[in-house]
């Protein structure tokens, strides 16, 4: 009797408990498309983004089904349009922040940085995971001292370095902090950031930018010296490194030396950085076209990722350089940035 009434307890407890609720085939077929994305087999994800569109049976479904064929699009003007449609329709979905981050990069990586600040600064502040929300920031600094307001810059990566929410982005955000003091001309602040860099864990991708940037504020406060020790270490730490190939020429002439006709001067205009140099090489040719000249491309490491920069002009001061800029943005519809060189 005892058996029996435990038994019928048993059953109770199983057959009023709730069933387990089995995905829909949208969800299921999203969770593969995000999986299939992440492999970087864009053309099968959009597939079951499609399907997962067409099955959903809610906005919330419909909306990320819409987001993930997005981001399935290769083409960076098509792309923009497909996030944008997403942010115009699907107001206020969870995952807005996304849609935002990558518009954000693509303003970004065609050197429309004001642009690019406004995504970044609205994923910052949506309902992101802890993460997203730093990486926002970072690119928000990034964008920002693109477009040469290097206060606010310093602001935000000074907020990531505090607190990465485990990005692993202090150190780069360091590296920016230290960058904005020495483009305001904060030449002995800047050098202690670079330092205490220097000194912290070795083989970080920023590391080359680290030495380069103690070696001109070392140049920069008159201490040719140091800054020769320190650019003989960048070349011999990190010969492949783009800087080690911008300061070899140093050496050879003599950090402090008189300055040259030929020489390198302090300033640039950024007109554009991207992920593949193919889009670099397609925005000299564009520029080209329109009369601009004095373009190149540099390789360079920024935030974890690998970008190609084009890079306009040699000027002596920052003032020259804001004032091409502007003349070429009138001109061409465009936004620039002056960095230091």
């Amino acid at each position: 009797m005892r058996k029996l009434c435990i038994f019928s307890a048993v059953l109770f407890v199983a057959l009023s408990a709730p069933p387990a609720v089995r995905p829909s085939a949208a969800e299921t077929d999203t969770a593969r498309a995000w999986a299939l994305l992440q492999e970087g087999r864009r053309t099968e994800a959009d597939r079951l983004a499609v399907r997962a569109f067409a099955n959903a049976a809610s906005q919330r479904e419909k909306g990320e089904a819409l987001l993930l064929q997005a981001l399935c699009v290769s083409d960076g003007e098509a792309a923009e349009a497909a996030l944008s449609r997403f942010l115009s329709e699907y107001a206020g979905h969870p995952l807005e922040w996304r849609a935002e981050m990558e518009l954000g990069l693509h303003d970004y990586a065609v050197g429309a940085y004001i642009q690019a600040g406004r995504h970044f600064s609205r994923a910052a502040g949506l309902k992101a995971p802890k993460r997203e929300q730093v990486k926002a920031r970072y690119w928000l600094g990034l964008s920002r001292m693109g477009s040469g307001n290097y206060t606010q810059s310093r602001r935000e990566f000074e907020a990531v370095r505090t607190d990465d929410g485990g990005t692993g982005l202090s150190a780069a955000a360091s590296l920016g902090v230290a960058d904005c003091m020495r483009q305001e001309g904060s030449y002995a602040a800047a050098l202690a950031e670079y330092t205490r860099l220097e000194a912290g864990p070795g083989g970080g991708d920023w590391m080359p930018q680290a030495l380069h940037g103690a070696g001109v504020c070392l140049e920069k406060l008159k201490r040719e010296a140091e800054a020769r020790e320190v650019y003989g270490r960048l070349v011999r730490e990190f010969p492949s490194s783009l800087e080690a190939v911008a300061v070899r020429s140093k050496l050879r002439a003599g950090v402090g030396a008189a300055p040259q006709k030929a020489a390198v001067s302090g300033y640039t205009i950024q007109a554009g950085a991207f992920s593949q140099e193919a889009n670099a090489r397609k925005l000299v040719g564009s520029l080209t076209r329109k009369g601009v000249t004095g373009l190149s491309v540099a390789r360079e490491e920024r935030g974890g990722r690998v970008l190609f920069i084009v890079y306009l002009g040699e000027f002596p001061t920052r003032e020259a350089a804001q004032e091409k800029m502007r003349e070429l943005s009138a001109r061409l519809g465009l936004s620039f940035g002056v960095v230091a060189r």
